[in-house]
């Protein structure tokens, strides 16, 4: 018995010694983790531009500016903002890439991977190019793998293709970045918002602990519907989201009757023009700085909005107003049911 155990003990040792040996084997001949971009990791803080294109053109041209990261939009030309935690979050994911397990090197079977160089027309591809500390990077980014684990890359000018360790998450279209939402003001900043047009009213800020804001045109014997419905509809000004910018000339919106039209006033001495109306069941606002010296990145755009953004702002007196009901005095007589009428038997 004594002899059993011991031989069961020597081939427990033995076969756990070979485990370890084995287990020491394999890490000495793992590969080591390679980066997409050894060099890009030591100068992340250098990175100055990134410009994202596909087949159908650029979608962004992000460069890193005084005033954070701006993209050049051509119609009109300027540099508007991107949103900076998307071009972060993207900045982060190329630099800390890791080139997971290497694919085919055979570019007939580019396609399937969606790496197909940018320059052709059925192009999945997203050709990002990368300026940091003086280098230049540029690779193509292609589908996510099935499993959901990475994106497929290829290296401009090389025919190997990899698996990435993790997902690069791009722009879908030039707009997807653009900051959002339109304006650059603080809403506690806003004083009034007057309507312009035939439907005039004026919402006040109240010098008041609250700082709320007050109708200024409130009819005899009506009260506003809500407490927090002025408030609520300059919140909607100040957040008011796009779906795109649209080169609309000045003579379309001339030709055109403008919705509604507001004059917002803030605190430092601005005044913004803001103008939404209906076009071919389409739906668009601008802003206007008053101020020249004072012009933003949003002055003269023609935003494409969505029509309940459209409706958010279209409002008029009677939306914020109502009669309030009035309690009667007199108690309220229960109903009798009298049942059927009798039979003339």
């Amino acid at each position: 018995m004594n002899k059993q155990i011991l031989s069961l003990l020597v081939l427990l040792v033995s076969v756990c010694a070979a485990a370890y040996f084995l287990y020491i084997k394999s890490m000495e001949q793992a590969p080591e983790k390679t980066l997409l971009y050894p060099r890009l990791l030591e100068n992340a803080d250098k990175i100055d531009r990134v410009k994202v294109s596909r087949a159908d053109g650029v979608v962004i041209d992000a460069r890193r500016t005084r005033d954070g990261w701006r993209t050049q939009l051509q119609q009109p030309t300027i540099n508007y903002p991107i949103d900076q935690q998307s071009l972060t979050d993207l900045a982060e994911s190329l630099t800390r890439a890791v080139l997971f397990e290497s694919k085919t090197a055979k570019s007939e079977n580019f396609s399937r991977l969606g790496l197909l160089d940018v320059e052709q027309t059925d192009s999945q591809a997203a050709l990002i190019q990368i300026e940091a500390a003086g280098d230049s990077y540029q690779v193509l980014v292609g589908i996510v793998a099935n499993s959901g684990q990475g994106s497929y890359i290829r290296k401009v000018g090389e025919n190997q293709t990899w698996l990435l360790d993790r997902v690069i998450n791009l722009p879908t279209d030039k707009v997807d970045w653009l900051k959002q939402p339109i304006l650059d003001v603080d809403p506690q900043s806003i004083i009034a918002v007057k309507r312009t047009d035939s439907k005039s009213f004026s919402i006040i800020k109240q010098q008041n602990d609250e700082m709320t804001f007050a109708l200024s045109d409130i009819p005899e014997g009506q009260t506003l519907k809500y407490d927090s419905i002025l408030d609520g509809f300059v919140n909607n000004i100040t957040s008011l989201n796009f779906d795109g910018i649209e080169n609309l000339e000045n003579e379309l919106w001339q030709a055109n009757d403008i919705d509604a039209s507001f004059e917002v006033s803030m605190d430092d001495g601005l005044t913004i023009l803001l103008s939404v109306t209906e076009i071919d069941e389409q739906y668009f606002a601008k802003f206007e700085s008053v101020n020249p010296d004072a012009a933003r990145y949003w002055n003269g755009q023609t935003y494409k909005i969505s029509s309940f953004a459209f409706g958010q702002l279209n409002k008029g007196l009677d939306d914020f107003v109502e009669i309030p009901a009035v309690e009667s005095d007199t108690p309220e007589i229960p109903s009798i049911d009298e049942g059927e009428a009798p039979s003339g038997d």
